[in-house]
């Protein structure tokens, strides 16, 4: 069994300023996170979807992740780094950064399913990450990944317990995101925690509400629509328990899903 203290920060992100949000991230953390966690931080929150701007803003995720490195260091705590920026053999990524508790980048994820317009400048990914915080294997995807559940069931069969979702999602579909984070979490009895931008950044609201759902998809917690950290002790011995009580993945049909899956 595996105890994982984790701290997800929901907050405001200003728009297009990657210095102030810097600036605004060390000051939550030092007076509010405590050593010792899996600290959480939402999709693009150095800059939110200034997408005009977005090659600029990319020259700031260097000094970004360099200061999150030092927050992993000094708080002795991992990082599940939201996401930034990231521009790369003329391609632009929307990319997120796995640091351990030493301040060293073990993963990198580039999000592979693109929202409609919202995502335009972006490249996707092509390979979902996996990593270990100890003995715990966990993936990471980013908002619009967890509306493709073919994704999500692929993360789980390779043996995840957590999936973090860093988000930045609009506040007028935030029924389906709290919908969503629960039934990836039920079908996949998996531990899901979703931590979601929150006001308005630019021209777009952010719904917050982000969540730390269990493997049973009981809300463990859930945040309300402005800035707040959520904390919480996750047993990951759940996730046995849980596929004990009800052998979902045993009772796969597989001669069934080839034919589908490959379409």
């Amino acid at each position: 069994m595996t105890n994982l203290n984790v701290s997800m920060v929901q907050s405001a992100v200003k728009y297009g300023n990657p210095s102030a949000n810097i600036e605004s991230l060390k000051r939550i953390i030092d007076d509010q996170v405590k050593s010792f966690s899996v600290i959480v931080l939402p999709e693009l929150w150095t800059c939110s979807y200034d997408n005009d701007n977005l090659m600029v803003h990319s020259e700031s995720s260097s000094e970004a992740l360099e200061f999150l490195a030092g927050v992993a260091r000094n708080k002795v705590s991992w990082i599940i780094g939201g996401s930034m920026p990231v521009y790369e053999q003329g391609k632009m990524y929307n990319r997120s950064f796995i640091l351990d508790d030493s301040g060293m980048i073990v993963g990198k994820y580039d999000k592979c399913h693109l929202f409609p317009e919202l995502d335009k400048q972006f490249s996707p990914g092509t390979a979902p990450l996996f990593f270990n915080i100890g003995e715990v294997r966990c993936a990471c995807v980013l908002c619009y990944d967890i509306r493709f559940p073919e994704y999500i069931r692929a993360l789980a069969l390779a043996g995840i317990e957590i999936l973090f979702v860093p988000a930045a999602w609009g506040s007028l579909r935030i029924s389906h995101w709290r919908t969503l984070l629960q039934a990836r979490a039920i079908e996949n009895e998996i531990f899901v925690l979703g931590v979601n931008q929150c006001g308005r950044s630019g021209k777009y609201n952010y719904g917050g509400t982000s969540m730390i759902i269990s493997p049973f998809g009981e809300i463990m917690q859930e945040g309300k629509d402005s800035f707040e950290i959520l904390k919480t002790n996750i047993e990951t011995s759940d996730v046995s328990r849980a596929r004990r009580m009800l052998p979902v993945f045993d009772g796969r049909n597989h001669s069934l899903y080839h034919s589908v899956t490959a379409l």
